[in-house]
């Protein structure tokens, strides 16, 4: 059984032209919840990326934290890989106990 179909309205009223004056600037969107960084943010990619190949849960309130503790490793990481050490520079002694 097939249902059956409205036929289309006709209506004898035309739409209003519409106005071609400046278009109006646009609303900033309200803030809802905790204020975030913008999308796109490298650090939220890698924190993402990194969950899913742990298989980890995050939860969204502990994002912030996450992404300010990550950012904070990779700068200490970069000033490490900039240090410059001399050529016969070589490794310390290894002692066992």
């Amino acid at each position: 059984m097939t249902p059956k179909r409205r036929p289309a309205r006709k209506t004898n009223r035309t739409r209003p032209a519409k106005k071609s004056a400046e278009p109006r600037p646009r609303k900033p969107a309200a803030a809802k919840g905790p204020s975030r960084e913008p999308a796109g943010d490298p650090l939220d990619d890698l924190i993402e990326a990194g969950a899913r190949s742990l298989d980890l849960a995050i939860d969204a309130a502990w994002l912030p934290a996450v992404r300010e503790h990550l950012r904070v490793v990779l700068l200490f990481g970069a000033r490490v890989s900039q240090f410059q050490l001399p050529d016969d520079a070589e490794p310390a002694p290894l002692y066992r106990a």
